[in-house]
């Protein structure tokens, strides 16, 4: 039998061309192996315990590993599980909501004999100031005004209540320090929370360093907070250098650390401790400034409270919704805001198990990707921010969603949207070189002692790639570090 001479040049031309693909993935997988051990040399990050892995979406095969398998802390890094986690479970189309509600009669002299009930739904976003189009604190607080007059309501015969109950009572994971949970990115997560948790501290410097710095004011204002300010002036172009230490629910904050000199208005931002409760606080103030008196003071409607039963004889008379999810992943991701994350993890508890704590949201996401065939032994998970230093999560783990994600060609743009992206966008719109801009979306974490970035890279001819970075332990110089791993991230896209 014989051949064709087509057929017998074809076949010669596979065989050859195989060696040459194989060459080159060898020469790829050596630029980066080289890169690596570039990396773990250096002094900063020569006793760091350090993951490494890079994977072909495409063909599942892993180009480089270095101790995949090995659970490290993640830091920001595992706002990835919870955010590609929201995409599934809460779904594309999610919002939250906030409602305005009444109870009980209004009179001829348009006096409600009844309550005001504010129902949160557990949205993060609510008055934020960083998002375009959606109202902020005051003009929340006149939409609410427009809807009480609309009804004929001129005075309050009952209180303005708070309802955060769609979430349980703990704001933060039990395992965050005070440290944290008194400053701005230890907010955590309440029912009813609003303008991003947060609030701003104002100081005025001394003339001489070393001397106290004034607190001036905050916003919004906290009128049951008092502080004990032990906050003194630094040198010039120091920087924040304020940590405020406090728990939920408690009203008292210690304030140490220095701001710059020079500075007659200098912010500083910190977590507040009810928030629910504020708001409360707030809009009754509000509504008294504006005419409407109310009676009685406000309150906080807890789980399970007996002595204070929400009124069942409501009427909705305002609602507003939450951007869309998609929005809400963009802040999480891009900007860090551990506050979103929680917020997310609670909602997804509460939808699925009817239980909006972090026990919950963690339990449903472990479920669902054991359920796609992930190795979930690869995630120990405490909180949906990896604020929590006893967060573990293993580089292939990580590495594996990320691939079930991209394998979504609905879900993976829509998800991808919502990284950093190198040289552009979020925490990593200053990083990177020239050549890497727009290559590289990605999620990034630090926290003392830990270094951490994950998700896709596009090649210089095109081709995507996943890879996951992390390092614990590393007691050199952070933003050596930082330079380090970015460099080799960078190698990575130089692959031909």
């Amino acid at each position: 039998m014989q051949f064709p001479a087509a057929a017998i040049f074809l076949l010669v031309f596979c065989l050859s061309i195989f060696p040459l693909q194989e060459k080159r993935q060898s020469q790829d997988t050596q630029s980066i192996e080289n890169k690596f051990n570039e990396l773990r040399q250096h002094p900063s990050l020569k006793d760091a315990s350090l993951g490494f892995i890079v994977l072909d979406p495409i063909s599942g095969q892993v180009l480089f590993e270095h101790q995949p398998d090995q659970m490290l802390i993640p830091a920001s890094v595992l706002k990835l599980v919870t955010t590609s986690s929201a995409v599934y479970l809460l779904d594309t189309s999610f919002r939250f909501n906030t409602w305005l509600k009444i109870s009980g009669t209004i009179d001829k002299n348009g006096t409600l004999n009844g309550d005001i009930i504010i129902e949160g739904g557990g949205d993060p976003s609510l008055a934020s100031p960083f998002i375009e189009n959606i109202p902020g604190l005051d003009s929340l607080f006149g939409l609410w005004l427009g809807a009480i007059k609309n009804q004929g309501i001129k005075s309050v015969n009952g209180q303005i209540i708070a309802d955060p109950r769609i979430f349980d009572n703990q704001i933060v994971p039990p395992h965050w320090g005070d440290d944290d949970t008194g400053n701005y990115y230890g907010a955590g997560a309440s029912g009813l929370s609003f303008h991003e948790n947060f609030y701003t501290l104002f100081f005025k410097a001394s003339l001489k360093k070393g001397s106290p710095a004034s607190i001036i004011h905050t916003y919004p204002p906290l009128e049951s907070v008092t502080f004990d300010n032990q906050v003194t002036t630094g040198p010039k172009n120091s920087g924040d250098n304020v940590i405020i230490y406090g728990k939920p629910y408690e009203n008292n904050r210690l304030l140490t650390g220095t701001i710059p000199a020079g500075t007659d208005s200098f912010a500083v931002k910190g977590s507040i401790p009810d928030p629910a409760a504020l708001m409360a606080g707030l809009f009754h103030t509000f509504l008294n400034n504006q005419g409407i008196s109310i009676s009685k003071m406000p309150l906080v409607i807890r789980d399970a409270d007996q002595k204070n039963p929400i009124p069942t004889d409501f009427k909705v008379i305002f609602q507003i919704q939450s951007p869309p999810l998609q929005c809400i992943l963009d802040r999480t991701n891009k900007n860090s805001v551990n506050t979103y994350a929680e917020n997310l993890l609670k909602m997804m508890g509460y939808k699925y198990l009817n239980s909006g704590s972090f026990t919950s949201g963690i339990q449903i996401i472990r479920a669902f990707w054991q359920q796609r065939g992930i190795d979930v032994s690869g995630l120990e998970m405490y909180d949906g921010s990896g604020l929590s230093r006893l967060n573990r999560v293993s580089p292939r783990f990580l590495s594996q969603l990320l691939l079930w994600v991209y394998k979504d060609p609905i879900i993976f743009p829509y998800f991808q949207s919502t990284l950093s992206v190198s040289g552009e966008a979020g925490t990593l719109e200053k990083r990177f070189s020239d050549k890497a801009k727009g290559l590289v979306h990605a999620k990034s974490g630090y926290m003392k002692g830990v270094r951490a970035f994950a998700g896709y890279v596009k090649t210089q001819n095109g081709q995507d790639l996943i890879f996951v970075l992390m390092a614990n332990n590393s007691n050199g110089i952070p933003a050596q570090a930082r330079e380090l791993m970015i460099s080799l991230i960078e190698s990575i896209t130089l692959i031909e």
